[in-house]
């Protein structure tokens, strides 16, 4: 379980892990073992104190990481802009900002925007 590979990843035992999210270790094991569902307040914990995306932890999605949006905007816009200048292509704001929205989505929820993935995207949505 991703709650698992978490708490692992910071050496600490279910007791003193629990202790670090404000919950009792009874509580904690029971998150750990599949038992009871993890509440929204302790993810949100888990996100504070560790970096985790409440995507990944709650559903298998996206990076274990929590994402810098801006980073992923940022991401996104030079990709689709670093294609369409390699192709000497000009399009609408309405356009480019389209193209941007579907890399920044697809980025969010694969964690990576492929040469490959741009480009086949970007040839399609011209």
């Amino acid at each position: 379980m991703r709650l698992v590979e978490v708490r692992k990843s910071t050496d600490l035992t279910q007791a003193a892990f629990a202790g670090k999210l404000g919950i009792s270790p009874r509580a904690y094991t029971s998150y750990e073992l599949g038992e009871r569902d993890l509440p929204l307040a302790v993810a949100v914990k888990l996100n504070q104190l560790f970096n985790v995306s409440a995507d990944w932890l709650l559903f298998g999605e996206g990076n274990r990481a929590a994402e810098d949006i801006g980073e992923n905007v940022e991401l996104a816009v030079i990709s689709a802009l670093e294609y369409l200048e390699s192709q000497n292509l000009r399009v609408s704001s309405d356009k480019a900002a389209k193209m941007i929205r579907h890399l920044f989505n697809y980025q969010r929820k694969s964690g990576s925007i492929s040469h490959e993935y741009r480009d086949d995207y970007m040839r399609s949505a011209i």
